[in-house]
C-alpha cells in the first residue's frame, strides 16, 4: 500500500513537470487582461503579462537574420591540349650543332591573363623552383608525388608562371641535313607539351588564384610528355609521319568538350583531344621563321628587332665559308653565353588559344573523368571564350638567374663541292621569349625613306601636308611598303597616308590636320616605312601658330583737333584709313558735324587712302568748343574718329560806342 502511494505521489510530480515543460513551449500570442488564464495554462499578472513557472518571455528578440555565407573556395583542375614550351633555332650546316647542358635556359613565362573577362581577379601562387609533377594535384591521389626530370616551374610575376629546363637535361640541336643550303628555318624545332595540367582555386566568380602546373597522369609517358615538332611537319613542306602523329593524337586523353561554334566539334557537343590542323598552325607560329616574309633588321639605332622577338648578343660571330677547291671545310667550336635581355626586348609576346577539358576536383582520383560541377560553373564564368585559353608566352622575369649561363655551338663549313653561295657570316640573337639562341644575317637594307618638305607650319584649325616617298635599294624589291606615324602626334590633331601603302617604291601623302585647341608649339613627327621586319624613319617637324588676327583697318585725322577763329570761318583736316591684317575691302565714309556744317572731299576709300574733311561755322554759329565725327564702315566692321573743333568770334565791331577795336581773339566761354 505505502509502494503503491509513493508510486502515486511519483506520477503526479512527473505529470506536474511534464505539464509546465509543454507549457513553457506553447507561445502567447495576444496578451490576457489582468487575471485571466490563457487555454494553454498561463496566467496574466495584474498589469496583463503573461507569468508562468517556466518565465516564457511573450516578447522575445527576434533572431538577426545572418549574413549571406562566403563563398567556399572550390580546387578544380585545367586541361590544355598544350602548351608550347620552347623554340630551338638550328645553326647552318650538316655537320653543325648546338648543345644546350646543365643549364636551364630553355624554356617561357607563360600568362593567362587574356583568358578571362575583365572583372576577373587572377593571381599565382607557386613555390620558386618546385619540379612539375603530380604532387601539386595531392588533394587528388594522395601524398604520392612524381617529379618531372625535364622543366621547374615558379611564380614569374603576379599573374604568370615561368618553366625552365632542369640542368639534369642536355639538348642537341643539329643543322640542316645538307650543307648547300646553309641555314634553313624548317630543321627548327618547335618543343611542345601534350600533357600539361593547370590547377587553380575558384575563390569566387570573379576570383581565381593560379596554382601552377602538373602533368596529367592518364599519359602512359608517365612523365611531362614533351615532344620536338620540326618546322617542316607544321608548315607543310614534309609529311609529318605516323608515329609522330600518333602521339601527337593524345588518345589516352578523353574526348574534350567543345563549343558549338568550333569547327572541330562534333555533334555531341565533344572534340577529338588530338591537335588538329588549327592547333598545328597556331604551335607554326611560335617560330617567325615560318612566315617566308620575316627578316632579321635592326632598326637604327636599336640592338634589337622592331618587334622585340630578338636581340643582338655579344657573342662571337659565325664562319660558314666554304673552302677552296680540295680544301678542308672551316670547324668552329666555342660557348655562346646568355645575356641580359634588353629592355625592348622584355615587351616580345607570343599568344595563341588552346582547348582545355575540366578533368578533375579535390574529390576524385586523378585517373577519373568526372567533372566538378561547381568548379566548372565558377571556372567558365570568368572566361573570355568558353572551353580555351589564351596562353601568352613572353620574356621570363626570372631569366636573370639564366644570364651567364652558356650553350656550346659547334659550326662545320659547307664543303666545296655544296657549291654554296649564300651568307658567309652569322651573327648571335637571342630569343627574348623562349631564351634560346638563334643564328641569322643582317640583310643589307632593301629600300630608303626620305620625306618633304621637312617643316610645315599650321595655324590651328588648319591641315598642311608631307610627302613620304619610297625608293629601292635593290633591284626587283617590289614588296609591300606600309606607311605608319612612329611618334604621337599633338594633343587634338590627326593625321592620315594616302595611300597607307606602295609596292616596291612609290609616294604618299601624310595629311596632317590641327583643331583650334591643339597646342601652339613646334614637334618633331617620325614617320614609319616597314616592310616585313626591316624598319626605317624620317622626321619632319609641325610649327602650330595661333590664328592671326582677322583683317580690318583704322580711322585718323590730322590734325586731331581744328580750331576756327573767326566767325564765319573753316578749316580742313585729313581723314586717313589705314588696313591692319591684310584688309583690301571698300570703306565708306561718313560725317556729323555735330552743329558745324562739314563735308568729305570723298565718301569711300577702296583698302587704304585718304580724304579731306572740310568744316565750317556760318554766322549764326556761336563761339565754343563742338566734336564732328568721321564713320568708316565696312561690312561689319565700324571705326570713327572724333574731331574737336574750336570756334571763336573774331573781326571788328559795328556800330557802338566808343570803345576800342573788335576782339579777334575772344573766346566765348
Amino acid at each position: 500500500m505505502k509502494k503503491r502511494f509513493l508510486l502515486g505521489i511519483l506520477m503526479y510530480v512527473l505529470s506536474v513537470q511534464l505539464l509546465s515543460a509543454q507549457t513553457c513551449q506553447i507561445p502567447a500570442q495576444v496578451p490576457l487582461s489582468p487575471g485571466v488564464t490563457s487555454s494553454s495554462g498561463l496566467s496574466s499578472g495584474p498589469t496583463g503579462q503573461f507569468t508562468s513557472p517556466c518565465n516564457v518571455n511573450p516578447n522575445p528578440t527576434p533572431t538577426p537574420t545572418p549574413p549571406p555565407p562566403t563563398p567556399t573556395p572550390v580546387i578544380g583542375v585545367v586541361g590544355p591540349k598544350y602548351v608550347v614550351m620552347t623554340v630551338t633555332y638550328a645553326p647552318p650546316g650538316s655537320g653543325s650543332s648546338v648543345l644546350y647542358s646543365n643549364s636551364n635556359m630553355l624554356g617561357t613565362s607563360v600568362s593567362l591573363t587574356n583568358s578571362f573577362t575583365s572583372s576577373t581577379s587572377q593571381s599565382t601562387q607557386v613555390g620558386g623552383g618546385i619540379k612539375i609533377n603530380l604532387g601539386i594535384f595531392s588533394i587528388s591521389i594522395g601524398s604520392t608525388s612524381t617529379d618531372s626530370k625535364q622543366f621547374t616551374q615558379e611564380a614569374d610575376t603576379t599573374s604568370s608562371v615561368a618553366m625552365n629546363q632542369t640542368t639534369t637535361l642536355s639538348t642537341t640541336i643539329p643543322g640542316p641535313s645538307s650543307s648547300a643550303v646553309g641555314l634553313d628555318h624548317d630543321v627548327d624545332i618547335i618543343w611542345v607539351w601534350l600533357n600539361p595540367l593547370m590547377t587553380f582555386t575558384a575563390n569566387s566568380s570573379t576570383s581565381l588564384t593560379w596554382n601552377g602546373f602538373g602533368f596529367d597522369a592518364r599519359d602512359p609517358v608517365g612523365d611531362m610528355d614533351i615532344i620536338g615538332i620540326p618546322v617542316a611537319y607544321l608548315n607543310g613542306h614534309q609529311a609529318i609521319p605516323a608515329d609522330v602523329a600518333d602521339v601527337l593524337a593524345r588518345r589516352w586523353s578523353p574526348r574534350l568538350p567543345c563549343d558549338s561554334t568550333d569547327p572541330f566539334c562534333a555533334a555531341d557537343g565533344t572534340e577529338d583531344p588530338g591537335l588538329n590542323a588549327n592547333d598545328l598552325a597556331a604551335i607554326l607560329a611560335a617560330d617567325p621563321f615560318a612566315n617566308p616574309s620575316y627578316v632579321i633588321n635592326i632598326p637604327a639605332g636599336s640592338n634589337c628587332t622592331a618587334d622585340g622577338r630578338f636581340c643582338r648578343t655579344t657573342n662571337q660571330n659565325l664562319q660558314y665559308e666554304p673552302p677552296p677547291a680540295g680544301g678542308q671545310p672551316i670547324t668552329q667550336s666555342y660557348s655562346m653565353i646568355h645575356q641580359t635581355t634588353d629592355m625592348a626586348g622584355q615587351t616580345a609576346t607570343d599568344t595563341r588559344q588552346v582547348t582545355f577539358g575540366t578533368d578533375l576536383n579535390g574529390s576524385v582520383n586523378i585517373n577519373s573523368s568526372k567533372t566538378n560541377p561547381v568548379f566548372s560553373i565558377m571556372f567558365s564564368a570568368d572566361l573570355k571564350k568558353s572551353k580555351s585559353l589564351t596562353t601568352t608566352n613572353k620574356f621570363n622575369a626570372a631569366s636573370s638567374d639564366q644570364v651567364g649561363q652558356t650553350a656550346m655551338v659547334t659550326v662545320k663549313g659547307p664543303a666545296s663541292t655544296d657549291n654554296y653561295t649564300g651568307p658567309i657570316e652569322f651573327e648571335v640573337f637571342q630569343d627574348n621569349i623562349y631564351g634560346t639562341f638563334m643564328f641569322g644575317f643582317i640583310p643589307e637594307p632593301t629600300f630608303n625613306l626620305f620625306a618633304s618638305p621637312t617643316s610645315q607650319s599650321v595655324v590651328q584649325g588648319s591641315c598642311t601636308s608631307y610627302t613620304a616617298s619610297v625608293s629601292a635599294l635593290v633591284s626587283g624589291f617590289s614588296s609591300t611598303v606600309n606607311f605608319s606615324l612612329g611618334s604621337a602626334l599633338p594633343a587634338n590633331t590627326t593625321a592620315s597616308f594616302t595611300p597607307a601603302s606602295v609596292a616596291g617604291a612609290g609616294s604618299s601623302t601624310l595629311k596632317v590636320c590641327t583643331s583650334a585647341s591643339t597646342p601652339v608649339a613646334t614637334s618633331n613627327i617620325t614617320i614609319n616605312a616597314t616592310s616585313g621586319i626591316e624598319v626605317h624613319t624620317a622626321s619632319v617637324s609641325l610649327t602650330v601658330n595661333a590664328p592671326p588676327p582677322p583683317p580690318n583697318f583704322s580711322l585718323s585725322s590730322s590734325p586731331a583737333s581744328l580750331a576756327i577763329a573767326t566767325i564765319p570761318g573753316s578749316a580742313t583736316s585729313t581723314i586717313t584709313v589705314s588696313p591692319l591684317n591684310g584688309f583690301t575691302s571698300s570703306v565708306s565714309l561718313s560725317v556729323s558735324g555735330g552743329g558745324l556744317a562739314a563735308s568729305l572731299s570723298a565718301t569711300s576709300v577702296n583698302g587704304s587712302g585718304s580724304v579731306t574733311l572740310t568744316v565750317q561755322a556760318g554766322t549764326t554759329i556761336a563761339a565754343g568748343t563742338y566734336t564732328v565725327t568721321v564713320t568708316g564702315t565696312s561690312g561689319t566692321l565700324s571705326h570713327s574718329a572724333q574731331i574737336p573743333v574750336s570756334v571763336s568770334s573774331g573781326g571788328g565791331g559795328g556800330g557802338g560806342g566808343g570803345g576800342g577795336g573788335g576782339c579777334r581773339t575772344c573766346q566765348i566761354p
